[in-house]
């Protein structure tokens, strides 16, 4: 078999997809890491090459046929892109969907690939027209045959979507590799065809950057879980409760979160303690196994959520005993941003809420070097970028620090209501 080339000066691959290409498409597995990947014929070769950094070998590796068949079927449509979007206006128009998809469903589809075609990737791809099709040819077909309304508004809505992908009447022959693609793909088709939902409802911005490592105030902290009481269905809740009280309860990262089953968190005469064990910082540093006090505010509602998780079960995933995958790890924050019903009230994430806890123990005097390894930090310059955020000392208070006479009050003066009917100085 000749190795296909592509030539680096051209942008597009020269060849298109054929009908073959398509048919061999068609016939592989669902689960993708059964597949042989181009990476495993060429650590096949370099383990012998005399030259691994600067192998001059490149057409004695044989790439995998699907491989290059999925690259010429992601190929634009043409180099040109007003002339893509003319080819991919006639494939649509002859778009009727299988035996499983109605004429009505169709028709939606073709109208919904029609008008998102600015939303990919420029110029257009075959594969981009196909996907899109068949998606939401699939969701509307489901939507027509439920009785519901076949308008925009309704099959692309939130809830629509989330039922079609994980309800009991839904899309229940998709893998989960095909039902997380599908997600993505109706993410992408509302905001194009719909508008960002937090624009249209509460007039907010989708989360940059800032938002995303923003601490929480003590009052967005009490909004928080208040709103997250009213979330529905139950999983939804179990999952962003435990999210809210392990992050804000005892600074866990994202990648401690999936791993912590209920019999990790213990309760004694001296608080609610979590358990994390060893792990490695995002540099690949390792950072060592801890036992995490939980703050006084959040111990209660940390334990409460413990008790009511059988002992071997995660608490990312309440109804399971196998630990969380990726799939399951995404579950929790995509249950906060599709739930229109019930936006959050602040944005938050696994990241502001540990900020969040930092900023609590700054501001109460924990010592640098106890919450350094509370925190699992391998430094304390971490913290640097949440000093700005602390809560100023008044003059007799800063005093006292500086003199280590006594113990200071804590930094906030006004009392606040928590959740729970408690008030906190």
């Amino acid at each position: 078999m000749s190795t296909p080339r592509i030539v680096r000066s051209d942008p597009c691959p020269p060849v298109q997809a054929t009908a073959e290409d398509l048919e061999l498409l068609a016939s592989l597995p669902d689960d993708p890491r059964v597949l042989d990947w181009p990476s495993m014929a060429w650590n096949e070769h370099l383990t012998t090459c005399e030259q691994p950094r600067r192998c001059p070998h490149h057409d004695d590796v044989v790439l995998p046929a699907w491989w290059w068949a999925r690259m010429r079927s992601f190929a634009p449509l043409d180099a040109n892109p007003e002339k893509a979007v003319e080819i991919a206006m006639l494939r649509i128009n002859k778009f009727k969907g299988g035996k499983h998809v109605s004429a009505e469903g169709a028709a939606f589809a073709r109208d919904a690939a029609r008008d998102a075609l600015p939303a990919a990737q420029q110029p257009v791809s075959l594969e981009w027209v196909k996907q899109t099709l068949a998606c939401v040819a699939g969701l509307a077909t489901w939507v027509h045959n439920e009785g519901e309304p076949l308008t925009r508004e309704h099959v692309l809505n939130a809830n629509t979507r989330l039922r079609y992908l994980e309800g009991p009447e839904g899309a229940t022959t998709l893998s989960k590799y095909s039902r997380r693609n599908y997600r993505l793909r109706f993410d992408k088709l509302a905001v194009a065809l719909l508008g960002s939902q937090r624009e249209v409802i509460k007039g907010r911005k989708p989360m940059g950057q800032p938002d995303v490592l923003m601490p929480l105030t003590r009052t967005q902290e009490a909004d928080l879980w208040v709103w997250s009481q009213g979330l529905r269905p139950i999983t939804t809740r179990q999952r962003v409760q435990a999210l809210i009280a392990t992050g804000l309860g005892t600074g866990t990262r994202r990648r401690d979160f999936h791993r912590i089953r209920a019999w990790d968190v213990t309760r004694d005469a001296d608080g609610v303690h979590l358990s994390l064990a060893e792990s490695t910082s995002t540099g690949s540093a390792i950072v060592p196994a801890r036992v995490v006090t939980c703050s006084a505010q959040w111990e209660d509602r940390l334990w409460a959520i413990v008790e009511s998780t059988p002992p071997s079960h995660y608490l990312a995933a309440p109804w399971k005993d196998t630990e969380p995958n990726r799939a399951d790890q995404d579950a929790v924050l995509r249950a906060v941003l599709l739930n229109e019903a019930a936006l959050p009230p602040v944005h938050f994430s696994s990241e502001s809420l540990r900020n969040t806890w930092f900023l609590r123990h700054l501001e109460a005097g924990t010592p640098i070097s106890l919450l350094k390894t509370q925190g699992g930090l391998l430094t304390a310059s971490a913290l640097d970028k949440l000093l700005p955020f602390a809560a100023p000392l008044d003059a007799q208070d800063a005093a006292a620090r500086m003199r280590c006479t006594t113990t200071a009050t804590t930094a906030t003066t006004a009392t606040t209501t928590v959740p729970g009917g408690q008030a906190e100085d």
